[in-house]
């Protein structure tokens, strides 16, 4: 009798965590986060108000009940991409030229390069995007609640709550991205940097739109002290670039590109990858010696003694003979540096590289980085970019040697020299007669111009013109 006891009661107990599993976890996937309403509400509040608020006002409960609606109530692997139309359109703002970035392998390392989209704007960058990142979810058939306990994995299930949402997304997001497209790709990634199969092979490359594109731009990074898997012309990305240029993409790619590289040695500021090659620079150095001149300060009141310890940091010496100067040609200037290599401008260099296009301030009564608005020059002339690059500015002219090389806009109706511009009223005062041997001005027209390899970088953007015939004379016949 107590051994029959025993044995149903084991039955009983079997029965129960069977029971038990078929009403708690049914899927491999974890459940629903919790607090996923107040989550979602308050990351789109936070984006219109503080992370991107010119995207202009949304409802951010509507928002919330057009995402909730596509998936509630249905059976967790019976969520189709259409389902969230609704909540995509509702929640669809303009994804700027030039400035989308498209990924595998390195959400992470996307999210702080973009820097919430003052970079760039990955999908992530994006409200539809934000609202929804690194969150689970997914609802119960016959049932208005979440389940809390487990949703389904991609493998259990292609349609799935999770997965067919981002489909929604990622298609939406290719198809407004415009300009110059980037596509970040991880070069220490196992099984290669481009998954042949995934969200970007499979949904954003088909639904780019060409004609709105002028180029793609890839790089490929590798971790710090990860292995040198992949790399631009080999293997996954070599099939990436065929892919693209198959399509009729024009196509660049660089291995470990500098900015991405730079934010990575963040991390690993003494790995031999990221010691300077000019020098043993620090870059966490040049960064902490960067924010002690503008933050905690009035914005207004920079000094260029406040830049003097990032000028010692960050300078280096600049060859002789090789120091162009330019004023009003600055896109022509550096097409003819990144081409001929033989000259370097002050945006050439460390200094210069480092933040070309990169605006920064502070404010004594709010501690950290102003990320909202920062004086332009005629706000205040001391302001943290102007002071920064006039203080370059002066420094660039003072190491230049031999011959110098100035490019001049001959077609501003001002003039081509301008007293008030920065080489006008810095850099010819800080040049050197000691040191300068020569300088020789190339004024540049429209197309015409004394340089012949300038003149030829002109012409590929005008090829029909008439100074762009190649050898006109050979070409005439009797």
């Amino acid at each position: 009798m107590k051994s029959l006891f025993l044995s149903l009661l084991l039955v009983s107990i079997l029965f129960m965590n069977s029971f038990s599993e078929v009403r708690g976890r049914k899927w491999k996937g974890e459940g629903t986060t919790q607090n996923l309403e107040s989550i979602f509400i308050g990351r789109c509040y936070d984006y219109i108000r503080i992370v991107n608020p010119a995207v202009g006002e949304k409802n951010c409960l509507e928002l919330w009940e057009a995402f909730r609606n596509a998936f509630i109530n249905k059976h967790p692997c019976n969520i189709l991409p259409k389902d969230y139309e609704l909540f995509i359109k509702l929640a669809f703002h303009t994804i700027p030229a030039n400035k989308s970035l498209f990924w595998e392998n390195n959400q992470l390392l996307v999210k702080s390069f973009t820097s919430g989209a003052r970079r760039y704007m990955s999908l992530s960058d994006a409200l539809f995007g934000f609202v929804a990142d690194f969150l689970i979810w997914c609802g119960q058939a016959n049932s208005t609640g979440l389940d809390y306990e487990s949703c389904p994995t991609m493998e259990e299930c292609e349609n799935n709550a999770v997965d067919s949402f981002w489909r929604m997304a990622s298609i939406t997001y290719a198809q407004h991205s415009s300009g110059v497209i980037h596509v970040l790709l991880n070069g220490s990634a196992e099984g290669g940097a481009y998954p042949v199969k995934g969200f970007f092979a499979d949904y954003e490359i088909p639904n780019l739109q060409k004609d709105k594109i002028s180029k793609i731009v890839i790089w490929v990074v590798d971790d710090i002290q990860g292995p040198d898997r992949d790399s631009c012309g080999k293997n996954t990305v070599k099939i990436l670039e065929d892919r693209l240029k198959a399509l009729g993409y024009d196509v660049t790619c660089t291995d470990n590109y500098k900015p991405v590289l730079f934010l990575l040695c963040v991390d690993y500021p003494d790995d031999s990858n990221c010691i300077l090659s000019s020098r043993d620079t620090d870059c966490l150095k040049i960064w902490e010696s960067l924010k002690y001149a503008f933050i905690y300060k009035n914005p207004c009141n920079t000094t260029a003694e406040d830049y003097q310890p990032l000028m010692e940091l960050a300078s280096h010496p600049i060859p002789c003979n090789k120091s162009l100067f330019w004023s009003k040609t600055n896109d022509l200037a550096h097409r003819y540096t990144k081409s001929s290599h033989g000259f370097l401008t002050l945006e050439d260099t460390l200094l210069g590289y480092m933040f070309d296009g990169v605006s920064w301030c502070g404010d004594p009564s709010v501690p950290g980085i102003n990320y909202e608005s920062c004086p332009k020059r005629s706000e205040c002339e001391s302001n943290p970019g102007s002071v920064f690059w006039k203080t370059a500015s002066k420094r660039f002219a003072e190491a230049a040697c031999g011959v110098v090389q100035v490019m001049l806009n001959g077609s501003i109706e001002a003039g081509a020299f301008r007293s008030s511009s920065i080489f006008g009223s810095i850099e010819v005062f800080n040049l050197n007669p000691d040191k300068v041997s020569e300088i020789q001005i190339w004024l540049m027209h429209d197309i015409g111009g004394p340089q012949r390899p300038v003149q030829l970088l002109q012409c590929v953007r005008n090829p029909d013109h008439e100074d762009c015939r190649l050898c006109p004379s050979s070409m005439e016949t009797s």
